[in-house]
Formats: C-alpha cells, sequence, structure tokens
C-alpha cells in the first residue's frame, strides 16, 4: 500500500481518466476526498457524467438511509467502491429503482446493516460487497442480478436466508466465507 500510515491525508487529486488510482483510492482509503467530487444534502460524495450520478461515498450519520433516485435531475445508477465502507451508523438501506450496479466493498464491514432493499433494476453485485454485515440476517438478489462477486456475504455471522434469482449465471469464489 503506496500511501500506508499517510494518516494526515485528507484529499488527492486525480485525473477523471485516471480510472486505476481513483479505483485504488475509493477501494483502500474511502475516507480520502478525491478532489473534484461533489456533496449531495451533506449525505453523499459522488461524481457525474453527461447523463447519470455514482455515489462515491456515504458520509451521513443516519441509521436509516434512502438513496437518492437523482441529484441535480440525473438518475443515480451506480453505488460506487466503498461507499458505505465501514458507516456503522448504518442500520437500513433502501436503494432507489434505476441503481443497476452495487460496487465492490460498498458495504464492507457495515457492522449494524441488518436490512437492504435492492430494486429490479441491479444486475451486478460486486466482489465483497456485504463482507462483514454482521447484523444482516436476510437479503433477496432480485431477478435481473447476473453476477454475483466474490466473498460477497463473507463473515455475515447472522445471515440465516438468501433468495436468489433464476438470472444468476456467476457467483465469485467464496461467497460466503467464514
Amino acid at each position: 500500500f503506496a500511501f500506508n500510515d499517510c494518516a494526515a491525508l485528507k484529499s488527492v487529486v486525480i485525473s477523471k481518466s485516471n480510472a486505476y488510482a481513483r479505483k485504488y483510492f475509493r477501494q483502500f482509503y474511502p475516507d480520502v476526498v478525491i478532489a473534484g467530487g461533489k456533496i449531495y444534502n451533506d449525505e453523499f460524495r459522488y461524481e457525474e457524467t453527461d447523463s447519470a450520478v455514482e455515489l462515491t461515498r456515504y458520509i451521513g450519520e443516519a441509521a436509516n438511509v434512502t438513496v437518492p433516485a437523482e441529484i441535480n435531475g440525473k438518475p443515480v445508477t451506480i453505488i460506487g467502491i466503498s461507499t458505505f465502507c465501514r458507516c456503522n451508523s448504518v442500520v437500513s438501506v433502501e436503494i432507489p429503482a434505476g441503481v443497476t450496479e452495487i460496487g465492490e466493498l460498498a458495504f464492507y464491514e457495515c457492522d449494524f446493516l441488518a436490512a437492504i432493499k435492492i430494486p429490479a433494476s441491479v444486475r451486478q453485485i460486486g466482489e465483497w460487497t456485504f463482507f462483514g454485515c454482521q447484523e444482516l440476517k436476510f437479503i433477496e438478489i432480485p431477478a435481473g442480478v447476473t453476477e454475483i462477486g466474490e466473498d460477497t456475504f463473507g463473515h455475515c455471522y447472522s445471515l440465516e436466508k438468501i433468495i436468489l434469482p433464476d438470472s444468476i449465471a456467476e457467483i465469485g469464489r467464496d461467497p460466503l466465507s467464514y
């Protein structure tokens, strides 16, 4: 980790065209602000394209979170890498129709996340997405999801029931690792 122990690092400037560096910082340093991102309603950092919005970090403190369906008139289509990573205030999340992807590590180690509503519009759930969500007891993956990444539900010790649709074509390695 190139920036390990850089405890004072609060922000980084990365070109929008450098997808690798942007992913790296979101994945390993989710609390570091990537310059150029915007803030919505004191709850979410986000980035926008000409036609859509990707949420990049939840910065609110609510227990029950409703992801916005749109920001600035553009649909929210992606819950990005590490968006809710280690957000231990979060107990429930409702994701609106229109979101098509839940990125890797999106809810990683949200220790108290107990309920999540995933809409039918979601097609892909990334690697390690719900890893370490120790209070999650039930999850229904909607029809239309074709891929679940590796270790998606690892260390979800309270998970009692998962409903998988017929549309699942690929499940990554160790989806239920303990």
